[in-house]
């Protein structure tokens, strides 16, 4: 049921009370890595991963993304594919199974094949101009029941709240978009999906005691999620 069903008006008492029931029932606790959390969903399944190309910070150049390489060990079967023509060249020599696909592309299917249980698309949402786009190419890779999984920047954390009121940028210029909860149930409920699961997940880097203390503290005041760099989304499919 979309909210339009409970009341025309999206700022309705009893709409925003059907959202944050939904929201609510999907939020997770948070995850301790973001790439440790892909892996486990990976772990045994046939996964399409979106966006393998990685980049060096110092030369530009291709290589692979440091995600993959853990997510393709842990899957049953994987295949990647990226619009970077070079580093899929080079990934392909290497011998990683990747393509050179846009994840927007209605005819992905055709190139990465179907039938996968698991579609990642790590950090990618925020890059690209049609995210409607992006679900409806997912719908066409994934086995019923599949599950698409993405993550993304967290608007809510509070690096980012702070760089904002300090007017300082720090956040990539490729950036075109944050996504937060409520958004991402929004656009799955457009495209026929459904938000399953969504949570936090702290940084993969190395955390000084210092910092880990005070983001245990503002977790313990707000919510946890606001220590959290990224947001994990699970949707599936919800009508043909």
């Amino acid at each position: 049921m979309h909210w339009s069903d409970i009341d025309p008006w999206p700022g309705s008492p009893k709409v925003l009370a059907a959202r944050e029931a939904v929201l609510r029932a999907a939020h997770r606790a948070p995850a301790p890595s973001r790439i440790g959390y892909l892996v486990s969903v990976a772990e045994g399944k046939s996964v399409l991963n979106c966006g393998a190309v990685g980049r060096s910070r110092r030369d530009g150049k291709p290589n692979l993304n440091r995600a993959h390489r853990a997510i393709a060990e842990a899957a049953s079967s994987c295949v990647a594919f990226d619009i970077n023509q070079d580093g899929v060249t080079i990934l392909s020599a290497e011998g990683y199974d990747i393509r050179l696909a846009s994840v927007t592309d209605p005819n992905l299917s055709s190139i990465v094949g179907d039938g996968y249980d698991v579609m990642i698309a790590g950090e990618l949402i925020e890059h690209i101009e049609e995210p409607g786009a992006m679900l409806e190419a997912a719908r066409t890779v994934l086995n019923p029941g599949g599950v698409l999984v993405l993550t993304t920047p967290n608007p809510y954390c509070a690096r980012l709240i702070l760089d904002h009121v300090r007017q300082r940028v720090r956040e990539n210029a490729d950036h075109i978009n944050y996504y937060f909860p409520s958004g991402i149930a929004e656009l799955a409920d457009r495209h026929g999906w459904e938000l399953t699961a969504y949570r936090g997940a702290t940084s993969d880097k190395h955390r000084s005691k210092l910092r880990s203390f005070g983001s245990a503290i503002l977790g313990r005041i707000f919510s946890p999620d606001i220590a959290c760099w990224t947001y994990i989304y699970e949707l599936r499919v919800t009508s043909g």
